[in-house]
């Protein structure tokens, strides 16, 4: 049997989508519906259905980023994308990305179950040719090749600090790495236009694949992996002089050139390292190519750049944290915003070619800000991720910049809203102790010392908090516990002023009459 998941937000599209399969003609089986995009890569993941008929839009995951993080994971799943007719344009370019097909609302049923009955004869006869062609050997190629890509994807996200030595990394991971040169890539692309950014990871996988075949004739070894909106690849060759060098630049930077051609509405830049010897200089030549990568922020995502010598750390450290979480901590906007301006101008006057150092200082800054915050509100808060993701798809410093300063401002209302919330503590503490216990003595030395404050700052921050001054307010509180008394026959006169804290039945009165405007014995009448 063909397994299908419907994955809508709407469980009135999932019930009708279901309605019209003819699961019994088409030998599929439904699996539990998905009512957002988390949720669908979870099943995904989980469950492995053969065909997965998605909206385009759902909370948490689209659909367009649904099938990216399941390309990414290699699972086979055929995909079918709802959209309405605002999406149409839309979903029509996704196919070329690997998008099996599209369904325009409103769902017709023999549209649905034709299509169905193509991608379920398609998933039967590849079944059936699978099962036929695969022999041992090709089953071990698949193993190899997987454990290659994990091993690469470790080492560029830092997993694995020291690389060892190339025969164990060849025993270990099926490399055929020889003494010789290696050199790092990276491969960057941006969308010109913001509903065309989800299309980004789904041209990753063919891009790999064809700077790879067009790269292969200088090395003997030569792996790429991707994520989000970036690819990596480590090469390695025989021992060359400068010329060979030089011509494998010029075989990049010409592919670069012919791809940026072919897809004119997405910017295409790519930076390759300087050669090196020993695997022990990779990470050198990492965040060479990295860097190279970040100058496009400033010239252009449309370059092909090669190494650049950077120094390897940025100027952060403790002193300058420290220096920044003061202003802060001031809530002055302004104040932030150009100490973080001259903490990043810095860095680029202390090293200018070092632009991948500028962001890290800029994202140090970003943090001390965000820690600064959790220890306001009082609780662990998570890094806010989104503001990362977004500087990450950003294809001009300025963009980044605009984000930042955004951001900042939303942190600064956080840590605002913190303070006000730690001033205002005290004040609430009091004002519930006086509501529980009105009828007793209280004074305003008292309330000082049950929020371990002292009396003169308390009664100043008391009037500015409540609108009125200490004895004011526990006044007001017992003549309108006073008032209910009064509406209740059981209790005399005297009774109801020592039920709200007064001994003196003829000063209660006094100060009853004076608040209220009557006496306590014609409220008595008037609401009886």
């Amino acid at each position: 049997m063909i397994s299908v998941l419907i994955a809508d937000d709407e469980l009135a599209v999932c019930q009708l989508v279901n309605h019209l399969i003819d699961w019994d003609g088409l030998q599929m089986e439904r699996l539990d519906y998905a009512s957002n995009g988390l949720e669908a890569l979870e099943m995904i993941e989980e469950q492995r259905p053969d065909i997965v008929i998605t909206d385009i839009r759902m909370p948490g995951l689209s659909g367009l980023e649904l099938i990216r993080k399941t390309r990414e994971q290699n699972i086979p799943v055929s995909f079918i994308i709802i959209s309405g007719y605002r999406e149409f344009e839309f979903a029509r370019q996704a196919i070329q990305y690997g998008v099996e097909d599209y369904l325009l609302k409103p769902i017709q049923e023999k549209e649905l179950n034709s299509l169905l009955y193509r991608l379920g004869s398609q998933i039967q006869k590849e079944r059936t040719q699978k099962s036929e062609e695969i022999s041992s050997s090709d089953y071990q190629t698949e193993v190899e090749a997987s454990v290659r890509k994990r091993w690469l994807d470790q080492i560029f996200r830092g997993e694995i600090l020291g690389l060892g030595k190339i025969d164990d990394i060849n025993r270990q991971y099926s490399y055929h790495f020889c003494q010789g040169d290696f050199v790092v890539w990276k491969l960057r692309i941006c969308s010109q236009e913001p509903n065309q950014e989800s299309s980004v990871p789904l041209l990753l996988p063919p891009l790999i694949e064809s700077f790879k075949e067009t790269m292969s004739s200088f090395f003997v070894e030569m792996e790429g992996i991707f994520d989000e909106n970036r690819g990596h690849f480590l090469a390695n060759a025989l021992d060359s002089d400068g010329r060979r060098e030089e011509l494998w630049h010029q075989a990049a930077e010409d592919w670069r050139e012919k791809q940026q051609s072919r897809y004119g509405d997405f910017l295409i830049t790519l930076a390759g390292s300087r050669k090196f010897s020993n695997l022990a200089a990779f990470r050198d030549a990492d965040r060479e190519t990295e860097n190279s990568i970040c100058k496009g922020l400033w010239l252009g995502m449309d370059h092909y750049f090669r190494g650049i010598g950077i120094s390897s750390e940025s100027i952060w450290n403790s002193s300058l944290e420290n220096q920044l979480e003061k202003v802060f901590l001031s809530l002055d906007r302004e104040k932030t915003k150009n100490e973080i301006h001259r903490l990043v101008d810095h860095q680029g006057k202390q090293d200018p070619e070092n632009y991948l150092a500028r962001y890290e200082v800029l994202n140090f800054c970003i943090s001390t800000l965000e820690r600064c915050v959790s220890q306001m509100a009082g609780t662990e808060t998570e890094e806010n991720r989104n503001f990362r993701f977004l500087c990450k798809k950003c294809s001009s410093w300025n963009q980044i910049i605009k984000i930042s300063e955004a951001y900042q401002e939303e942190l600064l209302e956080q840590a605002i809203s913190s303070r006000k919330v730690q001033v205002a503590l005290p004040i609430r503490t009091i004002q519930q102790y006086m509501k529980e216990h009105y009828a007793e003595k209280l004074t305003l030395e008292d309330m000082a010392e049950l929020v371990h404050l002292n009396p003169a700052y308390v009664s100043g921050l008391f009037k500015k908090e409540v609108g009125m001054n200490f004895s004011d307010y526990l006044t007001d509180l017992r003549l309108e516990q006073a008032k209910v008394y009064l509406r209740q026959a059981e209790w005399n006169l005297s009774e109801v002023a020592a039920l709200v804290g007064y001994s003196d039945v003829r000063y209660f009165s006094r100060t009853f009459t004076r608040v209220v405007g009557i006496t306590p014995k014609e409220y008595r009448r008037l609401h009886r």
